[in-house]
């Protein structure tokens, strides 16, 4: 059995897909995987001692913020090539994460009436979810909003895949050992995504003295762009670039401040945290916003607007939730019930009894039913 997974070009897109890759060669050692990225990105690097082999992707990728007209010519040069790559490795089943370079080849399987399975984390769908959606053998969401927008029956809520190392217990005290923190300090984890944030930057260095005053020590990923030089001096507040080990430092958090992207709140759910979302307000569709909503609606997380938030309004935020470890542990206990640490194993299960011509969305819902 052959089976092709791309991640879209980007961490949020690629580590879901290679949880996935990880729990296929688990569950069947005869799988055969193909990962389709770009030569020389971040996938290509990642996947390089991985059991899998690379298939280039031609082409150059378009931005998911380009315009409609530009997104449309460039899916339709990369189209024939998506084709030929499609005839030639013939794929028993196609798994995409909907980043915007997994748009040709997903319509080249469906053109070759191959299975298609769709990974979705956002409670909107993107773009490419959408277009590919009802020709689609299913789509695998976070959130049961995304279903909405989809064509009925082709959705199941199994999660956003994660790494399996989000689902390790770790000793809080520990984690912030490691990070050079006292170990039974009150912690808050700002997080801004790969690139960091720079509202988030801003807004914590404005209220970081008031912050070390009132007993909160930070661990502050600013993104390797937004790395504030000598912030790191100051006793309490550790500053990084970028933080490798992403599950010992939400083990670290008793607070974590961050945006609302798909992969970096379905790790925070696996991992357990009491969460205070800042979505980014130019993300496409407003997913983020409406991803952030969706969990303050259910009690999940605390959501603050950045156009409407000011540093005090933070400062206000972070306080109470220091001051009120219930709400705290009632934040952290909703966001891991709504979390999936099993969701790449299903997944993998899903594209495997699609790539047999034996899978049924209706029937895999009743039966997950009947289990439950």
């Amino acid at each position: 059995m052959r089976v092709m997974v791309t991640g879209g070009g980007t961490g949020g897109h690629i580590f879901p897909a290679l949880a996935v890759t990880s729990a296929l060669l688990a569950r069947e050692s005869g799988v055969e995987i193909l990962y389709g990225g770009r030569e020389g990105a971040l996938e290509h690097s990642l996947t390089q001692n991985a059991p899998v082999t690379f298939v280039p992707l031609p082409g150059r990728p378009v931005s998911s913020s380009a315009g409609a007209l530009r997104a449309v010519t460039s899916l339709l040069a990369g189209l024939p090539s998506a084709w030929k790559l499609i005839r030639r490795h013939r794929p028993d089943v196609l798994i995409a994460t909907g980043g915007y370079v997994s748009t040709a080849l997903g319509l080249a399987q469906e053109i070759a009436r191959r299975p298609v399975l769709l990974l979705e984390g956002n409670a909107v769908p993107g773009k490419t979810v959408r277009l590919l959606a009802r020709g689609a053998s299913v789509v695998c969401t976070a959130f049961e909003a995304a279903g909405r927008h989809l064509p009925p029956g082709k959705s199941i809520v199994t999660g956003f895949p994660v790494r399996e190392s989000f689902s390790r217990q770790i000793e809080p005290a520990a984690a912030r050992e490691s990070f050079g923190l006292r170990p039974e300090a009150f912690t808050l984890l700002v997080v801004g995504g790969s690139q960091g944030a720079k509202f988030l930057n801003d807004s914590v260095a404005d209220i970081a003295d008031e912050l070390l005053d009132s007993g909160v020590q930070i661990l502050h990923q600013m993104g390797p762009k937004n790395d504030r030089q000598g912030a790191g001096d100051v006793r309490g507040w550790v500053t990084t670039g970028t933080i490798e080990d992403m599950p010992s430092a939400f083990a670290a958090a008793d607070v974590v401040l961050c945006r609302a992207g798909a992969s970096t709140l379905s790790e925070m759910a696996v991992s357990g945290a009491a969460a205070i979302l800042v979505p980014y307000p130019f993300a496409a569709d407003d997913h983020q916003q409406a991803n952030a909503a969706e969990l303050e609606r259910e009690g999940r997380a605390v959501l603050c607007r950045q156009k409407t938030t000011s540093p005090g309004d933070l400062m206000k935020t972070i306080s109470d939730l220091k001051d009120n470890s219930a709400k705290r542990q009632s934040l952290r206990e909703a966001l891991r019930a709504w979390g999936r640490p099993r969701s790449a194993d299903e997944v993998a299960g899903i594209a495997l009894q699609a790539a047999a011509g034996q899978f049924r969305a209706s029937r895999h819902a009743a039966e997950r039913n009947r289990e439950s």
